[in-house]
Formats: C-alpha cells, sequence, structure tokens
C-alpha cells in the first residue's frame, strides 16, 4: 500500500463496500485551545477506505439535497444559553436530515443508500471496540473499556452496544404531534475559536461562487454535502454513557436559498437602474431607515425656505386683520399712528390745538399692542380720559409733549 496521502470520494452510493472500510488502531492525540497552556489529550483513530488498488484514501461521501434551517454554533456545554454569541462560539455545525418529511417511512433509494453507510460504519466502530477491550493492555480510554463492558449483560450475554457507542444521526421521533426524520449533525471544518474562528469548508452558490458560511446563520436553503470520515473519537460524551462515536466533517457543499411563504421572490427583481432613478427622484427616502417596509415613497416634503416663506405670509395677514380690528375701534382723537422711536418705545403725541391734553389717573392697565409692520405702529388707549377743559383767552402754540405708555403708568 502507497504511503501518499490519497482520496476516494464515492458519489455513486451504491458503490459502498463496508469490507473496504478501516478504523485503524487508537492513537493519543495532545494540544493546547487557544488562549490556554494547558494540555489537552484525546484519543482518536482514523479512518480510511481502500481503493481499486488497495491504497489506503480518505473517504469522502457526496449525500443528495435536503432542506436544512441553516448554519449554527456551536459552545463549550458548560457556558449558559443567555451567553452564547457568535463571538463566544468554538465552531459550526448543520443539521441534516436523512430524508424529508414526506419520505420518512418510504426513503428513496439514495436516501437509504447513506442511512446503510452510516451504520456500516457504526458497525465497524462497534467490532474495533470489542477488539479493544479484549487486548491486556486497551488502547483505548478506561472510560470507553468501561462502556463497552457495560454493554454486555452478565446474566444474559446481550449486548446492547447503543449504550456504548454513539448513533452518528439523532434517530427519528415524534414532536408537536409530527414525526420528524432522522437527523445528522455535521460539524464545519475550522480553526480556532471565539473571534478567531475561521471555517476552512468550503460553500458555493448555484453560481459557483464561494458563500461566507455566517450569512448562512439560520437562512434556510438546500444543501448538497460532501462529508468526510474522520474515523472515530474514544472517551466520555459528557454526562451520556457513551465511550465512542464516530467522526464526520462537513468539507464542502452547493448550497441555494428556499423561497419563504411569503411569496417574496429571494432574487432581486427590479431592475439596478430603475431602483436608482427612484432613489435619486426622492432626497427625503433614506434606505438604512428600518421603517421603510417597502418601495413606495412619500412625496418630497417641503424646504425650509418656502415653510419660512409660509409662516411669514401668514403671520402678516393675522397682524393686518388685527390691525384692521383696531383702527374701528378706535376714533381720531384717541390714536394717531406714529413711527417707533429708535429705542422702540411707544409714545403718544398730542396734536397741536388750542387745548392742551391731560391725562387722567387710572387703575386699568394700558393694551400691549402687536406691531404689524416695523415702519408703523397702532397704539389704542381706552383708559384715557380727558377732564373738562377751560378756554384760555390767549391762544398759546402748544408744544409736543412725549409721554411713555408701560404698564405701570398713571
Amino acid at each position: 500500500m502507497s504511503n501518499d496521502k490519497k482520496y476516494y470520494t464515492l458519489t455513486d452510493l451504491s458503490k459502498f463496500e463496508p469490507s473496504r472500510a478501516l478504523l485503524r488502531d487508537a492513537v493519543e492525540n495532545t494540544f493546547t485551545l487557544t488562549g490556554s497552556n494547558l494540555p489537552i489529550t484525546s484519543v482518536t483513530s482514523e479512518g480510511v477506505y481502500l481503493d481499486d488498488e488497495g491504497n489506503e484514501c480518505t473517504l469522502y461521501i457526496c449525500a443528495s439535497p435536503k432542506s436544512i434551517f441553516g448554519l449554527n454554533y456551536n459552545y463549550k456545554p458548560e457556558l449558559p444559553k443567555e451567553q452564547q454569541t457568535p463571538d463566544k462560539a468554538k465552531g459550526m455545525q448543520v443539521a441534516y436530515n436523512l430524508t424529508s418529511m414526506k419520505t420518512i417511512d418510504t426513503p428513496t433509494d439514495d436516501e437509504k443508500q447513506f442511512k446503510d453507510i452510516l451504520l456500516s460504519l457504526y458497525q465497524i466502530l462497534i467490532n474495533k471496540g470489542k477488539e479493544e477491550i479484549e487486548l491486556d493492555n486497551p488502547r483505548i480510554p478506561p472510560v470507553s473499556v468501561n462502556a463497552f463492558a457495560g454493554a454486555v449483560n452478565r446474566k444474559t450475554g446481550a449486548e446492547n452496544y447503543e449504550r456504548a457507542v454513539k448513533l452518528p444521526y439523532v434517530p427519528s421521533k415524534i414532536k408537536d404531534g409530527k414525526k420528524k426524520p432522522d437527523t445528522m449533525y455535521i460539524k464545519l471544518a475550522t480553526t480556532g475559536d471565539g473571534p478567531k474562528l475561521r471555517v476552512n469548508t468550503k460553500i458555493y452558490d448555484s453560481e459557483g461562487k464561494r458563500i461566507n458560511a455566517s450569512d448562512l446563520v439560520d437562512q434556510r436553503g438546500m444543501l448538497t454535502p460532501c462529508i468526510q470520515w474522520e474515523g472515530a473519537y474514544w472517551g466520555a460524551h459528557g454526562s451520556s454513557s457513551f465511550g465512542a462515536s464516530l467522526r464526520f466533517k462537513l468539507v464542502e457543499a452547493d448550497y441555494s436559498p428556499i423561497q419563504s411563504s411569503s411569496s417574496i421572490p429571494t432574487d432581486r427583481l427590479l431592475p439596478a437602474r430603475q431602483q436608482q432613478q427612484k432613489l435619486t427622484n426622492n432626497n427625503n427616502y433614506d434606505e438604512n431607515d428600518e421603517n421603510n417596509d417597502n418601495d413606495d415613497f412619500e412625496t418630497p416634503k417641503e424646504s425650509n425656505v418656502e415653510v419660512l416663506d409660509n409662516a411669514i405670509q401668514n403671520k402678516k395677514k393675522t397682524q393686518a386683520k388685527s390691525t384692521k380690528k383696531i383702527k374701528e375701534e378706535s376714533t381720531d382723537e384717541d390714536t394717531k399712528p406714529k413711527k417707533p422711536s429708535k429705542t422702540k418705545k411707544l409714545q403718544v403725541e398730542d396734536e397741536q390745538s388750542d387745548e392742551e391734553p391731560q391725562l387722567k389717573k387710572t387703575t386699568s392697565k394700558t393694551k400691549k399692542l402687536q406691531i404689524s409692520e416695523p415702519e408703523e405702529s397702532v397704539v389704542e388707549d381706552e383708559d384715557v380720559e380727558e377732564e373738562p377743559k377751560k378756554k384760555k383767552p390767549v391762544k398759546k402754540p402748544v408744544k409736543k409733549s412725549s409721554k411713555k405708555i408701560d404698564d405701570d403708568d398713571e
């Protein structure tokens, strides 16, 4: 047999021969996790498949397309669920159903052949474990030895290795009144963890372009997998009774999205040029605004200049009405429009006459008036009363008097 690294791709599942699949002897591996100096040991057996010339090859199995509910992150078992975020992930995996919902009881040829391959490799692992526990110095860990020993009933000799070796898939079960298909959880090929997690699995779209695995998290679609059989793992499996399990990796896959039931196409229908023109004609549309639920845009709002002009015009109309009302109620003798002084205080200028006007004290306050135009002001003074005037024998020119009117004035 050649020592060169080779691979065997099984595309026609009916051509699989269990006698060609082998598990090498168990070996101990030592490694350290990222950010830790503590050494970690694990015991594994490499899986190989013999080609037509008898060369040991890495086995790749191409399974049929199946609907998936996206990829998922893997976390350490001790990490609480509320703390499970992508920056703390240790890997990624996909849940691959061995059948569709319609073919659970009547699987297709490809579905049946793929499950038969998994069960054949499962039996090879059981046989390897039985060989190991017969050795004087087993190469597998004590926890694995105990798991295989406990799978045999001492009184009857009956074997139940499903308690010792973990199945490569989760058997079909009934959930919410519906029967669910057998499901295989396949890990992606990754390195590092947390923020340094890198996915090496190659995933392609329908046009042969690479897809980022993180973009497929929880994204429903059709997946056609190419799965590598790595071999077996010997050791504890959490709190379960398992002492061994098969190892698989998703090394390559084709993925295509599935249209949702909302009848919204996954592909873009509107030409990019028309979309750009639509955005150009509406300066108030923000494509990043989460409130934009559709492509119906509102009519552009008035500019700030237009709003200001309208406000000024409305104010002028209101002030004109107030001024007209004041003029109608006032008399020529009580009021007369005068230009305001530079100090912006209102003044009342008496007309030149033979009689000098006098102001009488009053308890009511003078009304405050609005200025309709900067050039004119109208003052209505209802509190000013004239005392009886006495005629003077000699008419003298009357000087202009200016009196300030305030709220607290006479």
